[in-house]
């Protein structure tokens, strides 16, 4: 029974080991309005960002026009200074009650991160959550 209770432990230590995450939080966001979800100095070997929104009270407002839908959009810098567009790959809110989006990344060799979230029009509350999923054994 100990050695049942010693391998499971051990199993368990392991796959908890395999990967790390960290999270950021926006700032709760009220009608029109744009906040950020920010990592600074991630580490290195991050396979994936995820943006959870969360509407917290009233109306998303939602169009084919990017002026009038809210939008998260991932970036990136180098130096805290210039934020630029990791890609072109956003997520457009729609009005439900959470709103997610996972972004892919084949590798991380930036100093920060950050998830613009825009909501241009609408009467609405949010609070968006960003979290990185971390490899730390992979390309050793």
């Amino acid at each position: 029974m100990k050695k049942l209770l010693f391998l499971l432990l051990t199993v368990i230590t392991l796959q908890s080991s395999a990967q790390t995450t960290g999270k950021a939080y926006s700032d709760t966001t009220a009608n029109a309005d744009t906040t950020y979800a920010t990592f600074t100095v991630v580490p290195s070997n991050i396979m994936s960002f995820q943006i959870d929104l969360y509407k917290l009270t009233g109306t998303i407002a939602t169009s084919d026009y990017a002026s009038v839908a809210g939008y998260a959009l991932l970036q990136y810098t180098n130096t805290g200074e210039t934020w630029f567009d990791l890609n072109t790959d956003t997520l457009k809110f729609t009005n439900k009650d959470i709103n997610s989006k996972t972004w892919e990344l084949t590798k991380t060799s930036y100093l920060s991160y950050r998830v613009v979230i825009r909501i241009p029009t609408g009467t609405v509350t949010t609070k968006a959550t960003l979290t990185y999923c971390r490899r730390p054994d992979e390309n050793k």
